[in-house]
């Protein structure tokens, strides 16, 4: 699991990127991404997003996923435009 942060001059998070990596399927699962409001609109998610599908290409990944919550217009919006595709939704929330 590897943990890409970025931090203002203030030592604030102010975006959080998680990954789980699975290579011996050739696969990265991200679990958690994040922008704090402030910093919305800035390219940070997208920069972000664009550093992790460049290190798993160089690392010889196939496949990256994620979920994203249907009502998530804005994430949705960036994922789709970073090449994401949807997929049929085949898990439940206890």
């Amino acid at each position: 699991k590897q943990h890409l942060d970025k931090k203002d001059n203030w030592n604030e998070v102010i975006a959080f990127i998680g990954v789980d990596f699975y290579p011996l399927k050739c696969e990265a699962h991200i679990t958690n991404f994040a922008v704090a409001t402030p910093y919305q609109g800035q390219g940070l998610a997208k920069f972000m997003m664009k550093k992790i599908m460049d290190f798993c290409k160089d690392e010889g990944y196939k496949v990256i996923s994620l979920e994203v919550n249907n009502n998530n217009i804005i994430a949705k919006s960036l994922y789709a435009k970073m090449g994401f595709e949807d997929a049929i939704e085949m898990y439940v929330y206890l």
